[in-house]
């Protein structure tokens, strides 16, 4: 991997890594499909703003109808799922349940890529997951997220390796920034369509939003979808998904870290241990790596 991406996407790791947070600090201001639409009706507008001067062409034919296909499904319905999980379950919880995100997304390419997954890099996955296990683990007083919790997120995680799955060879013949618009596009309009039967109490409510969520709102659709979901394909171009998604790995380590300083989560020391084995896994599952 080149130094450059693997910069560029440590850096969005840290960003995604603060969304179970985030959301948990809005969800007394937003309801799911709310927090949903405004997150991606600003990564759209962001894109739309610009649209002239973005390289690339529109998809059309088939590919027009995939990449809208793959916009509601990413942007509507599995991050429908992915809201609804983390308001269920607890902020340090989630970012920990997310850590299958990256596993789902590189079955998904070895499948229907053929992306080869060496044997060091499924190493790195074990490291990895049994970081995470500790993290989650170690001396737990709390139950784990309920079982209706952890579906609604791990089916996010299916919705969310479309993205990889059918958008590598899209952006291959059209270009990342129209794809990435119109999948934006097709998720906005969507997500639209579903807050029109109580219009007036989304309108109320989002009327009422303070500042500093406006911020984070705008924060999450520009910089870490419009901006990091098309960074993302970049990456995705030079190495194979699998590479890319062993960074996801770190999230949990950020996440936690944000869980005990804006959710008051008590950190363990699972988490110290844990850390460690994340990164050597990391380490291991990345290095050397090309497409």
């Amino acid at each position: 991997m080149k130094g450059s991406h693997l910069i560029l996407l440590l850096a969005l790791n840290v960003g995604w890594a603060a969304l179970p947070a985030i959301v948990t600090r809005l969800e007394s201001q937003l309801a799911p499909l709310e927090f949903v639409s405004l997150r991606y009706g600003f990564a759209f507008a962001g894109l739309a703003v610009v649209w002239p001067w973005l390289p690339g062409k529109l998809p059309r034919g088939r590919d027009f109808w995939r990449t809208v296909i793959m916009g509601i499904t990413v942007f509507t319905v599995g991050h429908q799922f992915q809201i609804q999980g983390m308001q269920r379950s607890g902020a340090s919880d989630a970012a920990i349940l997310l850590v299958l995100d990256p596993l789902v997304s590189s079955l998904g390419a070895a499948l229907f890529l053929h992306e080869r997954i060496p044997g060091k890099r499924w190493a790195g996955f074990a490291l990895a997951i049994a970081g995470v296990s500790l993290m989650s683990l170690w001396n737990r007083s709390a139950p784990l997220p309920g079982l209706i919790a952890n579906l609604m997120i791990v089916l996010s995680f299916v919705s969310e390796a479309v993205w990889s799955v059918m958008g590598k060879p899209l952006v291959s013949r059209w270009g990342i920034p129209k794809v990435t618009g119109l999948a934006l596009a097709a998720g906005t309009l969507a997500n639209g369509l579903m807050l029109l039967p109580d219009a007036a109490g989304h309108g109320s409510r989002i009327a009422a939003l303070t500042w500093e969520a406006w911020g984070w709102l705008a924060f999450l659709g520009i910089v870490l979808t419009a901006v990091g979901y098309s960074v993302w394909y970049v990456v995705i171009q030079d190495v194979p998904v699998s590479v890319a998604a062993m960074t996801i790995y770190l999230q949990p380590v950020v996440g936690t870290l944000l869980a005990a300083t804006w959710a008051g989560a008590q950190p363990h020391a699972g988490h110290a241990w844990g850390s460690v084995f994340i990164v050597l896994g990391v380490v291991l599952g990345i290095q050397k790596a090309r497409n």
